[in-house]
């Protein structure tokens, strides 16, 4: 819920004209593929916002039951996987669904498995420089990953995607 309230309150903070309909793409790992995504659409949905989720995945996330046949469960959300399979498949996503908005969450796997946030940084970018390429004008969130108990300085706000304007949740 807190993921949720967190994307919604980043969503509704922007200049958007809110009579558009905007295909929003969540893209990320096992928090994406599992977790705030129904919650999302309720807070959307209860702020007016006219939107679609995009993405060639689609199944509901934990504890959601398939009693809200008008839930929108289209995502890019894969559990397990890193910033570096983000960045290699992106392109064949984004070529079947180009979104006017991304929800990015990703890292936590690769800290888990000792890559270093450089590792992140390299791969976020090359992902925001692909979507940039198929939609100049795409709004992208990249949200901060969830604190993980390592030595690493992941939680560093001062991350440099080479000059990209990138906001973090």
């Amino acid at each position: 819920m807190k993921m949720a309230a967190a994307w919604t309150k980043s969503l509704l903070s922007i200049d958007l004209n809110l009579s558009d309909n905007y295909s929003i793409m969540p893209l990320g790992d096992s928090i994406t593929h599992l977790n705030y995504r129904y919650d999302l659409w309720l807070n959307l949905n209860e702020a007016n916002f006219i939107f679609d989720f995009v993405g060639s995945e689609n199944h509901l996330p934990w504890g959601v039951e398939e009693t809200d046949p008008s839930f929108d469960s289209d995502h890019e959300g894969h559990g397990g996987w890193r910033s570096d399979q983000i960045s290699y498949n992106i392109e064949s996503w984004i070529k079947l669904n180009t979104p006017d908005i991304v929800l990015f969450h990703i890292g936590t796997n690769d800290i888990a498995q000792g890559f270093p946030p450089s590792h992140v940084i390299e791969h976020v970018g090359k992902t925001i420089e692909i979507l940039r390429l198929y939609n100049p004008e795409i709004i992208i969130f990249v949200a901060q990953i969830i604190p993980y108990d390592l030595e690493t300085g992941v939680n560093e706000p001062n991350f440099d995607f080479g000059g990209m304007e990138i906001t973090f949740l």
